[in-house]
């Protein structure tokens, strides 16, 4: 008796068919092939890379399947360094510092400088 092959064992056998890598200008091809196979296509070939490599086949396949966008967003978050972090804070507005005179504090509190630590 036959066994039928997982999905894996399918994805497996094509990554090592087509000879698709996962990491730089390679890896994105790569993807793009996948997604291709997968069934994703972009019918304005946006970013054609080649003649059977199309960027818009993967960027259809992340907009159809938004699990894949989150992964990707728990990578950022997982890889995030110092100089990413400094690269986001250039796209986002200056925080203002935010403080309080004596008359202006919540209940409990008796000292501006107290509140003023708290909130930085």
């Amino acid at each position: 008796m036959e066994t039928e092959e997982t999905f894996d064992d399918v994805l497996k056998e094509f990554i090592d068919h087509k000879k698709i890598h996962l990491e730089g200008r390679r890896g994105l091809e790569g993807l793009c092939k996948l997604a291709a196979a997968l069934g994703y296509k972009d019918e304005l070939y946006f970013g054609q890379i080649d003649r059977d490599i199309v960027i818009g086949d993967f960027l259809e396949m992340l907009q159809d399947n938004p699990g894949m966008m989150e992964a990707i967003v728990d990578k950022v978050r997982e890889y995030g360094n110092d100089e990413w972090k400094e690269n986001l804070l250039g796209h986002l507005p200056e925080k203002e510092e935010v403080t309080m005179d004596s008359e202006d504090m919540p209940d409990g509190i008796t000292d501006p400088d107290d509140w003023n630590k708290d909130q930085s």
